[in-house]
């Protein structure tokens, strides 16, 4: 399965991908993330690639707080583009 998230960030998108969301995710999926970094619930995508069974490439890691890109860096199926 591959999963690619294009969407704009506003107050009905902030943490739309949530543990729900990413607990739905195939075993061996491909999530490509090329929207605002706000869409995701982080704390729930460390947990999902701590499982170790899916992939995750996002764009705009330089939105994010250096801590937590180090955090999602740490994670070999988590890779930012660019």
């Amino acid at each position: 399965d591959v999963v690619s998230i294009h969407l704009p960030l506003t107050k009905a998108t902030i943490g739309l991908i949530d543990r729900g969301v990413l607990s739905q995710s195939a075993s061996g999926a491909l999530w490509i993330h090329t929207s605002p970094m706000g869409i995701i619930d982080i704390d729930a995508l460390d947990e999902r690639l701590l499982v170790g069974d899916f992939s995750f490439v996002f764009d705009h890691a330089d939105e994010l707080d250096p801590a937590v890109l180090d955090r999602l860096s740490r994670h070999e199926r988590c890779v930012p583009a660019g």
